[in-house]
């Protein structure tokens, strides 16, 4: 039989058989005594007693512990049961399950316990356990996963003291693991590891990434970079040529990292923006203009993709399924011959969504919101059933909504990626995050779609992840 420990000290005062102060999360006696405070008990171990049953001479039969039993034949049972095999398993399940972004992460989190000594394996270890932790109020996982950490930061100082460029690429994945921690366990948007990050590529320099076993991991730099300066409105060094140039200098760039181009600089027009306070002039005509400029790029992106060898027209089209409803248009998904495909048509949308909101803003002021009127349905649905493709090319769109449609259209086959195996680059939050404040602002659009099947885990945390993407303070 097992129970939990009811004196409520930590594993170290219960080994040294000492009185615990019980402080949380290491007890002050451990500290003051200078011996490492283990935490406490959490619920994956259980101390367990054992009982047999003894017989009286008068017959009658009681349960006794084992313990009390004595002679030759007495056997040494454990006291405990250390269930902490179970715990690495516990804790990567519960982060998959629970976390509402994990699955964008999860290329990048190393889960093979068989890499136990790689960095990678530890920095994932740390954020599990740590989201583990406090999710479950389990103080002994929690700073387990804190100290992890800790030792972890402890190495990247040293590495960052010896100044070596090719022991710095190395931790770029652990750095980039230990930014999740601080943003999925304390909640911290701030993300001052991904300082680091920046300092780490800046040092090291756009050249030094040509490499082909390191391009893969800029790329992956680059996107939470980029994402992380959409979220806080600010320019980023990756606006620079030599940042979109030189790092593929010996590669062949994709369409996602074309796309990415362009993505980098919209969060510097929008702090620009920002910091005219509505002031109206030369200002915000050129920023009118940057807006403009771009827009123009991603139509010629569009024009031009062919999804890696794949063409519009490989795609499957419903055009007899929508219904002439707008309802029924964003109840049909568009399937892809692969989910790069998916992702690059989702981040064009997105940011083609942004852009003409920007624009409108900087042209009237404010944005338009509110329900579509009945002829801006009726051209929606018209061009959708005359269109060749499920997707609609430029020329046909004169409406921000057309590609927010699209967008949520194409959400479910996404959800699908995300959640699966095959998943090969992390996912961003930025292109979610936009096409999400879109649809609040079109509350006719917004009461049809139902965000829980959409997107992997859907919470009052997924919210307040996807809120910083609108477009504020204009």
């Amino acid at each position: 039989m097992g129970r939990h420990s009811t004196s409520g000290y930590c594993l170290t005062c219960r080994t040294r058989r000492v009185k615990c102060g019980r402080e949380q999360p290491a007890c002050q006696r451990c500290i003051r005594s200078g011996h490492r405070c283990r935490g406490y008990e959490s619920p994956t171990q259980l101390r367990m007693r054992h009982f047999g049953v003894a017989t009286h001479a008068n017959g009658r039969q009681q349960m006794v512990p084992l313990a009390n039993l004595t002679g030759p034949g007495a056997v040494s049972i454990p006291t405990e049961l250390d269930l902490g095999g179970f715990r690495e398993n516990m804790a990567f399940t519960y982060f998959v399950e629970r976390y509402a972004w994990a699955h964008f992460w999860m290329p990048l989190i190393e889960t093979d316990g068989n890499n136990a000594a790689g960095l990678e394996y530890k920095s994932s270890l740390a954020l599990v356990y740590g989201f583990f932790g406090v999710g479950n109020r389990d103080k002994g996982t929690e700073v387990q996963g804190l100290e992890l950490r800790g030792d972890l930061i402890r190495q990247i100082r040293t590495v960052l003291e010896r100044g070596r460029k090719d022991e710095l690429v190395r931790m770029m994945r652990v750095v980039l693991i230990l930014g999740m921690f601080t943003y999925a366990v304390d909640r911290d948007a701030q993300l001052e590891h991904h300082f680091g990050l920046s300092h780490i590529l800046q040092y090291c320099g756009p050249e030094y990434f040509q490499d082909e076993s390191l391009l893969q991991d800029f790329r992956a730099c680059r996107r939470v970079l980029t994402c992380q300066a959409f979220a806080q409105h600010k320019h980023t060094f990756l606006e620079s040529k030599e940042w979109q140039t030189i790092p593929f200098g010996t590669s062949l760039k994709l369409d996602s990292d074309h796309l990415l181009d362009i993505l980098v600089e919209i969060p510097g027009i929008v702090e620009d923006l920002e910091t005219q306070h509505g002031d109206s002039g030369m200002g915000r005509d050129l920023l009118a203009h940057k807006v403009g400029l771009l827009m123009e790029r991603l139509k010629l992106w569009r024009f031009s993709w062919n999804g890696q060898s794949s063409t519009p027209s490989l795609l499957e089209h419903n055009l007899e399924s929508h219904g002439g409803s707008i309802t029924s248009l964003l109840n049909s998904p568009i399937e892809f011959d692969s989910p790069e495909q998916a992702s690059d048509i989702f981040m064009y949308n997105a940011m083609m969504l942004f852009l003409m909101q920007l624009r409108e803003a900087l042209n009237l002021g404010e944005m338009r919101s509110g329900p579509l009127s009945e002829d801006d349905i009726g051209y929606i649905v018209d061009v959708q059933r005359q269109s060749a493709s499920d997707l609609i090319l430029p020329h046909d769109i004169k409406l921000s909504c057309q590609h927010l449609i699209e967008a949520i259209r194409i959400l479910p086959v996404l959800r699908r990626y995300w959640t699966g195996s095959e998943a090969k680059d992390i996912g961003i939050l930025a292109p979610t995050g936009i096409v999400y404040c879109a649809a609040q602002r079109e509350t006719g659009l917004d009461a049809s779609i139902e965000w829980e099947t959409l997107l992997p885990t859907f919470n009052s945390f997924a919210v307040s992840d996807l809120q910083p993407y609108q477009i504020s303070g204009i």
